[in-house]
């Protein structure tokens, strides 16, 4: 597993307050099953076992994989198998689930969201609650960037997976409100002088964990598993930042 992702692997064991030799037994079941399913041994395929709840759903994630390249064959890669693996399991038809996905990037590209990976992230996300498409979660999505916009707050192109996070935990404005001053305090702190896209990100971070034991369990698991995606995204796009400032610097 790549390193830039243990630190995450370790904190959802933490969170889940499981045991660790059973937590690590079942997502190396977990991993071996995906293998078994046709899915390559890497770091995406450790992640997306580590979201599992058992060998059985790795079917149902290589299914929907599948599904998703119909519509997105060059663009569906590794770094969807943990989305396919979180989702995959959900209630509904894997084969509507994809289409949905499909309509809602079609939807909010016309918007004026740019195409690519991370509207597909966004679009995946968006069907979590049901595989059934829904016009009202499109309207959350854009009233939820366009509460931002009005706060001078821009959501980038990377940040499209937290929009669909927030949609679907249904946080309302005061929960907004508070993520604009948390991410105006840590756009002060010296830290994220090159890191002001994350500053947006790691604000709904904090907010959220304060308001997620208030949610009922399976919004708690989603949420949990969730942003432990979005912390592993994170984490890769820090080390491409790094590697990138680096490079800048020693020429």
């Amino acid at each position: 597993m790549r390193s830039h992702l243990l630190h995450v692997a370790a904190a959802f064991m933490v969170v889940k307050k499981e045991d660790v030799e059973s937590s690590l037994k079942l997502v190396n079941q977990n991993q071996q099953a995906l293998n078994d399913s046709g899915f390559w041994k890497t770091s995406y395929t450790y992640l997306a076992a580590l979201l599992m709840k058992n060998p059985e759903e790795a079917e149902q994630a290589r299914t929907l994989y599948e599904e998703m390249k119909k519509y997105h064959k060059f663009l569906t890669s590794n770094e969807d198998i943990p989305y396919a693996a979180l989702l995959g399991s959900r209630e509904g038809l894997l084969e509507k689930r994809a289409a949905t996905m499909n309509m809602y990037y079609r939807d909010l590209h016309e918007q004026g969201f740019t195409m690519g990976n991370n509207l597909q992230w966004l679009s995946q996300i968006m069907t979590f609650e049901s595989a059934d498409y829904n016009p009202e979660m499109v309207g959350k999505v854009l009233a939820i960037q366009q509460f931002f916009k009005d706060e001078n707050i821009k959501i980038a192109y990377t940040q499209y997976p937290t929009v669909g996070f927030l949609a679907v935990t249904g946080v309302g404005g005061n929960v907004l409100s508070e993520i604009v001053s948390n991410t105006r305090e840590l756009e002060n702190h010296k830290i994220f002088r090159w890191y002001k896209d994350m500053a947006f990100s790691t604000a709904v971070q904090l907010t959220m964990a304060d308001h997620i034991e208030d949610q009922d369990v399976a919004n708690v698991t989603f949420s949990t598993s969730l942003e432990t995606l979005m912390q592993a995204q994170q984490a890769a796009m820090m080390v491409s930042i790094n590697a990138a400032i680096i490079s800048t610097t020693s020429t």
